[in-house]
């Protein structure tokens, strides 16, 4: 393989079907729902040779998404379920948490701090607090802050 390749960007529909194929078998193995090679070339309905002649040369392209990473902070009463309502809401909200941590509840109050990634793209923070906050049990929904050069 010669050092100086030059990499294009290429959308899938002007590609030879040999190697959409490829890029299907390596995507098996990747992500375990092909536990061999031959598996996977079975799977994509390629030969080997096709396989071996293109994997090191195709490649998934994942476009950036913008997010940020947030700090909130939730006080809710000490009730079954409480926290697992917030939690809902920011999957359904396609958040992804980095870290929780809950306090030991005092006088019948729990607290939580939830840094995540909150995309761009999604519904506003506001937005978002403004769901939590409507859950049965909160007392209050807080932004804390947000984690420098996390756009």
């Amino acid at each position: 393989m010669s050092k100086n390749r030059e990499a294009y960007i290429i959308y899938d529909d002007i590609l030879p079907d040999a190697i959409k194929r490829t890029a299907l078998a390596k995507q098996l193995l990747a992500r375990r729902e092909a536990h061999s090679v031959n598996e996977a070339v079975k799977m994509a309905n390629i030969s080997r040779s096709v396989f071996y002649k293109y994997k090191d040369g195709i490649f998934p392209f994942y476009q950036q998404e913008t997010y940020r990473v947030v700090v909130l902070n939730i006080r809710m009463d000490n009730s079954p379920g409480r926290l697992m309502a917030v939690l809902a809401v920011l999957a359904d909200n396609h958040c992804n948490i980095h870290t929780l941590n809950q306090d030991m509840p005092l006088a019948g109050i729990a607290a939580a701090t939830i840094t995540m990634e909150v995309s761009e793209s999604e519904l506003s923070l506001g937005g978002l607090l403004e769901q939590i906050q409507q859950l049965p049990g909160i007392l209050s929904a807080e932004y804390i802050g947000e984690l420098a050069n996390s756009k």
